[in-house]
């Protein structure tokens, strides 16, 4: 219905849009429909995830239609590193397996979680469990 009201500030009202989902991909065997080619005594194989690995993510967003912020909340005792930092297998790793300080960042092995730029300050992303 039609409002009375003047939003005369939308950069103060905040709306929050929830999903949450699961890593595991031992059910998703049938998802796009890919054919893999291998020998005619092999079985095609691919790495993939097969632990329950729940989450929850939280989009915030101003009624200005501006990004605030992204929170993520891990069902677990206890996060891991990892699961803040992120991983691109895309990226080249520099060094060798221990060289983790200088993989982190944007554009890096490990990225970590999407930055938003939100009048004028960078926001990071908020991870918890």
């Amino acid at each position: 219905m039609k409002s009375e009201y003047e939003l005369i500030h939308p950069e103060w009202l905040v709306f929050v849009d929830e999903v949450g989902s699961n890593n595991s991909q031992a059910k998703d065997s049938t998802v796009g429909r890919q054919t893999y080619l291998c020998t005619k005594d092999g079985h095609p194989q691919q790495r993939a995830a097969t632990k329950d690995c729940h989450f929850t993510a939280l989009g915030f967003t101003a009624a200005s239609g501006d990004p605030i912020m992204c929170a993520i909340i891990f069902a677990a005792k206890n996060m891991k590193q990892e699961w803040v930092l992120g991983f691109n297998p895309f990226v080249k790793w520099i060094g060798d397996e221990s060289n983790v300080n200088e993989n982190i960042g944007y554009g890096k092995a490990m990225p970590g979680g999407p930055e938003v730029m939100y009048r004028g300050k960078c926001v990071p992303c908020f991870c918890c469990n």
